[in-house]
């Protein structure tokens, strides 16, 4: 065999894919380490202040007076820490389900969404790979084709 007319080897053809799939493996990785196995600790995370705050909303308290909110954070979380709730009042009305549950059951549930977020934008991006033609503006979807023609041509068909 030629070096013309030898294949292309599997890093040519599935190397952006190998990428992506440990880039993801390692996102799963970091989040089940450092996440899920921490969500019933007592810790400040980045939704106990939203917690608190959303908490303190639901009892018709100010949700934005920093002492009452460090109270409520050291009570709901059982974590020591001086918060100021920057958050928007819409996002204490979103987080607010969540105080019905003890913190560590909070957390670990709102980690799981999190979990869930990183599987639909895997399975999401993967469904654009598979539209190969019709769609010239998705970038991901140009780079993750299989059929490495149709990048070249922007959607055309190439020329036999």
């Amino acid at each position: 065999m030629t070096p013309d007319n030898a294949p292309p080897s599997f890093f040519k053809t599935h190397g952006l894919r190998v990428l992506l799939a440990l880039i993801s493996l390692l996102m799963i990785a970091d989040l089940v380490l450092r996440g899920l196995n921490l969500a019933f600790e007592p810790a400040k995370t980045d939704v106990s202040d939203a917690h608190a705050g959303a908490w303190l909303w639901r009892h018709g308290q100010n949700f934005y007076d920093s002492a009452l909110a460090t109270r409520a954070h050291e009570q709901l979380v059982h974590a020591s820490f001086q918060i100021a709730p920057v958050y928007p009042p819409t996002a204490f009305v979103l987080v607010s389900p969540f105080t019905f549950l003890p913190w560590g059951w909070a957390n670990f549930i709102w980690l799981l969404l999190g979990l869930a977020g990183i599987a639909a934008t895997i399975f999401f991006c993967s469904g654009f790979a598979a539209l190969q033609d019709g769609i010239g503006g998705l970038w991901i979807a140009r780079l993750a084709s299989k059929n490495r023609s149709s990048r070249r041509s922007y959607g055309r068909t190439p020329q036999v």
